[in-house]
C-alpha cells in the first residue's frame, strides 16, 4: 500500500471551514478556538485571515446581473438569518453571509458585505427602479423598518432602502 498523500493546502477551502466552523460554533472568525481542530502552519492561518480580512472594489451598478445577485443575496442573508438591527450594524458577517447563501466564493462574500454597507450611504431613488419603488412605498406601512421591508416585499436591501427613502420624502 501507498500512503495517501496529503492534500496540497488550498486556502479558500480552508477559509470556507473557518467560516463554517466560526458560525457552527458562534464565535469570530479571529477566535483561536476555530483554528485548532485544522492543523495549519502559521503561514497557512496567516493566507486564510488574509484572504477573510480582504478589501474588495465593488460599486454597485444598479440593473446589471451582479447587482440583481447581490439583491438577491442580502435579502437571503438578512431575512433568513433574522439580522432585524441590520440598521444599527450596517452590515453581516462572513460567516452568516456563508450559512445563509451556501456562497463558496470568498471574493463574492466579501462583494456581498459591500454591497450592504454602501446601502446605508443611498440617498434618494435610482430611476430605473422608480415605479416598483413607488408602488411599494404606496403598500408599505410607514413604521416599517428596513428589515420588515426587505422581508414583507422580498426586496434587497438596496432596494428596500430606496422604499424608505421614497416614504421619508427623498
Amino acid at each position: 500500500l501507498i500512503p495517501d498523500e496529503p492534500e496540497p493546502f488550498d486556502p479558500d477551502e480552508a477559509a470556507l471551514k473557518v467560516l463554517d466552523t466560526a458560525y457552527s460554533e458562534g464565535t469570530e472568525i479571529n477566535d483561536p478556538s476555530v483554528y485548532e481542530d485544522m492543523e495549519l502552519s502559521p503561514e497557512e492561518k496567516e493566507q486564510v485571515l488574509d484572504l477573510l480580512s480582504m478589501q474588495v472594489e465593488y460599486e454597485p451598478a444598479f440593473g446589471s446581473r451582479t447587482f440583481d445577485e447581490m439583491e438577491s443575496m442580502s435579502n437571503q442573508v438578512i431575512v433568513s438569518e433574522h439580522l432585524e438591527s441590520i440598521e444599527l450594524t450596517r452590515t453581516a458577517t462572513l460567516q452568516a453571509i456563508r450559512h445563509a447563501t451556501s456562497c463558496a466564493s470568498i471574493e463574492r462574500m466579501h462583494m456581498l458585505q459591500r454591497h450592504i454597507e454602501l446601502s446605508f450611504s443611498l440617498e434618494g431613488v435610482n430611476d430605473a427602479y422608480a415605479e416598483t419603488v413607488e408602488d411599494i412605498a404606496a403598500d408599505a406601512d410607514p413604521n416599517m423598518t428596513l428589515f420588515m421591508v426587505m422581508k414583507q416585499f422580498g426586496l434587497g436591501i438596496m432596494t428596500a432602502r430606496m422604499v424608505l427613502n421614497r416614504m421619508s420624502g427623498q
